[in-house]
C-alpha cells in the first residue's frame, strides 16, 4: 500500500496527541440527554395513573406486537434503500446488502447515543474501516440523505395533515399561534441559506483546512452535483423516505391496537405520528425516552385516548426499537469477527481481472464481443474457453486476441478449464451475448471491498422489449437476498483464490451457476455489484417468453429436488446433447 493513497491515510495509528483529545472528550451530551429524559419520564408518570398503566401492558396483544415489529423493520429496509441510493449516485457504494446492514448496526449505536445523527458517523466510520475508503466522502453522503428523510417526512406529515383536515380531524386541536409560523418560516429560510453557503465555491484556503472540514464540504459540494444529474436516484430516495415515516406510523399504530380494543377515528389521527416520529429524533433525550411518551399523551389527549394508553403504546414503540438495536448490536458483533479474520487480504485490481467467457459456434458474435471489450475492459485478460466449435471461432478470437483454452464441451467443463488457465484475480463468468455497463470494474471492486464478500453478481436487464421480461433487476435481488443465488447471464464473479480453495467450477453441463454460487457460499457472502449488464433475449425470442420461463423453472424444482443436471440438459437443449 502507498505511503500516500488514501487507505494509507486512514489506517495509520494515531498520534499521542489525537489519543489525549478523544481522551479528554467529556461525555457531557450523554449526560445531559439522560437527564433530559429521566426529567420529562418524571413529569409523565407524574400525570398518570402507574397502576392502571402497568396492568395497560400486561394486556398487550402479542399478534399487534408482532406486527408493530414487523413494521420497524420495514422502516430499517428502506431506510437502508435509501442511503445505498445516496451511495450509489456519489459512487460510494459497496453493495446493497451492506448498506442494510449498515443501517442495523447504525441504529443499535444511535439508539444509545444521542440519536440518528450518531448512527450516521457510526454507519460511515464502518464503512470507512471495513471497506478501507476515506471518511470524508462517506461522511458528506449523511446531510444528503437526512435531507432526503426530511423531504420524504414533509412529504408524508403534509399528506397526513390533508387527511386529518379531510376527516375533520385538526379542529380538536387548539389554534397555534401566528408567532410560530413566523419562527417556522425563519428557520427554513436559515437553513437554506446555510446548506447554499456550504455548498458554494470554496474559497482560497479551503485547502488549507485542517482535519475533515474541507475534504467534507468539497466532497458534500460533489456529491450534491451528482445526485442533481440524477433524478430518478432523488426521487426515489424521497420515495423511501415517505416509506419509512409510514412504517413509522404503523408501528405506532399497531402499539396503539395492541393495547387497546375501542375503534378510533383513525383517519384523524394519523397526522399525529409523523408529528411524533420527528419530535423524537431530536438529539435532547436517550432513543427519544420522555419525548415521546410526553408528546403521545399529549397529542392523543385531544382524541380521547386514555394518558395511560398513550404512554402504554409509547413505551411499547420503545421496546420494538429497542430489540431491533439488540439484532443490530448482535450483527456488529458477527461483523467485526468477519472482519477481523479477513482484514488482511488484499483487494484486486483492474488489471488483474480475468474474463472467461465459454462458447461452441458462436463466429457470429466474436467480433461484436471483441469491440465491446476492448471499450469496456481494454485491461483484463480475455479467456474465451471452446467447447470444440465447428465453425471460426477460435480462428477468429485469436486474431482479436483472446486467449483461447480448448476444452470438452459442457458449459460447466468449459468455465473450469478457463478458471485453471487464468492469471487474474478476481475472475469474471461472461456469456458470449452479455454485455458489460460503465465502470462496471468499480462496481464490481467496491462490492468485493466488503471483507465478508468472496464472490457475486451483476443486476441484468434484456435486450427484448417484452413486457413479461421488465422488472428482471427486481428478480435479480429477490433471488440473491433469499436464496443466495444468481444465474449465470448476470455476469458471476469470484475471488479466484478462493474459488479454487472450492473446488473451481462445478463442472456440470447445466446449472453450474447454481452450484457455483452453492460452494462459494460456504466461504462467505455473495453480493450484487451496483451496476446492471444487458443480456440476450435470443432464446426466449426462439422458444417464447412464457414458454422459456416455464420451462426454466420446472428445471429448476427438478434440479432443487435432486435431478442430475446430466439429465436435465437434454430437455434445455433438445438439439445438442451436452448445452453449452
Amino acid at each position: 500500500m502507498a505511503p500516500g493513497s488514501p487507505d494509507h491515510t486512514l489506517r495509520k495509528t494515531p498520534n499521542p496527541k489525537q489519543k489525549e483529545a478523544v481522551a479528554r472528550r467529556s461525555p457531557w451530551k450523554r449526560i445531559l440527554a439522560s437527564l433530559g429524559s429521566v426529567a420529562l419520564l418524571i413529569l409523565v408518570f407524574r400525570k398518570i395513573q402507574v397502576p392502571l398503566l402497568w396492568q395497560t401492558l400486561k394486556e398487550t396483544h402479542p399478534g399487534w406486537l408482532a406486527a408493530a415489529l414487523m413494521a420497524f423493520g420495514g422502516q430499517c429496509l428502506f431506510a437502508g434503500i435509501r442511503w445505498h441510493l445516496v451511495l450509489s449516485a456519489t459512487r460510494t457504494s459497496i453493495h446493497g446488502l451492506l448498506a442494510l446492514r449498515l443501517v442495523l448496526m447504525a441504529h443499535a449505536f444511535g439508539f444509545v447515543f444521542m440519536g440518528p445523527l450518531a448512527g450516521d458517523v457510526f454507519k460511515c466510520r464502518l464503512q470507512s474501516k471495513w471497506a478501507r475508503q476515506p471518511m470524508a466522502p462517506l461522511l458528506s453522503t449523511t446531510p444528503l440523505d437526512r435531507l432526503f428523510g426530511l423531504l420524504g417526512g414533509l412529504c408524508f406529515g403534509f399528506l397526513m395533515i390533508f387527511v386529518g383536515w379531510l376527516n375533520e380531524g385538526l379542529p380538536a386541536l387548539p389554534a397555534p399561534k401566528t408567532g410560530w409560523g413566523v419562527i417556522i418560516l425563519v428557520s427554513i429560510t436559515v437553513l437554506i441559506w446555510l446548506l447554499k453557503k456550504a455548498l458554494q465555491e470554496p474559497t482560497r484556503d479551503a485547502g488549507r483546512k485542517k482535519g475533515i472540514m474541507g475534504p467534507f464540504l468539497e466532497s458534500l459540494k460533489n456529491h450534491w452535483q451528482g445526485v442533481r444529474s440524477n433524478p430518478k436516484v432523488a426521487l426515489g430516495a424521497i420515495g423511501c423516505a415517505i416509506m419509512v415515516h409510514f412504517c413509522l406510523t404503523l408501528v405506532m399504530v399497531f402499539c396503539i391496537l395492541s393495547i387497546t380494543q375501542v375503534e378510533y377515528p383513525w383517519w384523524q389521527i394519523l397526522w399525529v405520528f409523523p408529528v411524533i416520529s420527528m419530535l423524537t429524533a431530536i438529539p435532547v433525550s436517550i432513543s427519544g425516552a420522555g419525548v415521546r411518551e410526553g408528546s403521545t399523551m399529549i397529542l392523543l389527549s385531544f382524541y380521547g385516548i386514555p394518558s395511560e394508553k398513550a404512554v402504554a403504546a409509547a413505551m411499547l414503540t420503545w421496546c420494538v426499537q429497542a430489540l431491533w438495536a439488540l439484532g443490530g448490536y448482535a450483527l456488529l458483533k458477527r461483523e467485526r469477527r468477519a472482519w477481523r479474520h479477513k482484514s488482511e487480504q488484499e483487494l484486486p485490481g483492474k488489471t488483474d481481472i480475468s474474463i472467461i467467457i465459454p462458447t461452441w459456434n458462436e463466429a457470429d458474435q466474436i467480433p461484436r464481443l471483441a469491440k465491446h471489450l476492448q471499450e469496456r475492459a481494454p485491461d483484463c485478460e480475455w479467456i474465451l474457453a471452446d467447447g470444440g466449435s465447428h465453425d471460426a471461432t477460435c480462428s477468429l478470437a485469436k486474431s482479436f486476441g483472446f486467449r483461447v483454452i480448448n476444452s470438452e464441451k459442457g458449459r460447466g467443463l468449459q468455465l473450469d478449464q478457463g478458471l485453471q488457465a487464468a492469471k487474474g484475480d478476481p475472475v469474471v463468468f461472461m456469456h458470449v451475448d452479455t454485455r458489460l455497463p460503465d465502470r462496471w470494474e468499480d462496481a464490481m471492486l467496491r462490492c468485493l471491498k466488503d471483507p465478508r464478500v468472496v464472490g457475486g453478481a451483476f443486476f441484468k436487464r434484456f435486450d427484448h422489449p417484452h413486457w413479461l421480461m421488465r422488472g428482471s433487476r427486481i428478480r435479480c435481488l429477490l433471488m440473491m437476498v433469499l436464496m443466495g443465488r444468481a444465474f449465470g447471464d448476470q455476469c458471476l464473479f469470484a475471488r479466484r483464490d478462493i474459488l479454487m480453495a472450492s473446488g473451481g467450477v462445478p463442472r456440470l453441463p447445466l446449472m453450474e451457476d447454481l452450484a457455483m454460487c452453492q460452494q462459494l457460499r460456504r466461504h462467505g457472502d455473495l453480493a450484487l455489484a451496483d451496476a446492471c449488464v444487458m443480456t440476450s433475449a435470443r432464446r426466449f425470442r426462439q422458444r417464447g417468453v412464457l414458454r422459456t420461463y416455464g420451462l426454466m423453472g420446472w428445471l429448476w424444482l427438478r434440479y432443487a429436488m435432486g435431478t442430475p443436471a446430466e439429465a436435465l440438459a437434454s430437455r434445455y437443449h433438445p438439439e445438442e446433447k451436452t448445452p453449452t
